[in-house]
């Protein structure tokens, strides 16, 4: 029966260890999120600069 214990002892502090070892990756990678803002500007025929407005746009990530 002490065996028995021993190796559920050590289980659960292997369990435990696994998941901190999970946690903590997760809280470093969120630091490198970040937000985009596009301003999208044409040309008319008269060469002057106009916001275009209703403009859609597809973001794809990128290996990095």
């Amino acid at each position: 029966m002490r065996f028995v214990r021993k190796g559920q002892t050590w289980i659960g502090i292997f369990l435990v260890a696994l998941i901190i070892a999970f946690i903590f990756p997760m809280k470093i990678n969120a630091a490198g999120t970040g937000s985009i803002t596009i301003f999208y500007h044409g040309v008319t025929k008269e060469e002057s600069s106009i916001a275009l407005s209703g403009a859609e746009f597809s973001l794809y990530k990128i290996a990095a």
